[in-house]
């Protein structure tokens, strides 16, 4: 299975986000505290490497 698209929704500064793709190589850009970081992380989540906090949600 290939992860080619990404939603999220109350992660972090992600409000609501639909199909971020996902391709080799994927670049995240933008301004500082933007939504990169938490872009990653919410990946990161879904993987099982990232346990959720109350910091997570909003």
């Amino acid at each position: 299975m290939q992860l080619t698209r990404f939603s999220a929704c109350g992660f972090r500064s992600l409000a609501h986000v639909e199909d971020i793709p996902v391709s080799s190589p994927t670049i995240l850009t933008g301004r500082n505290d933007g939504g990169k970081s938490a872009v990653l992380t919410a990946l990161a989540f879904l993987l099982g490497k990232h346990p959720l906090t109350d910091e997570d949600r909003t």
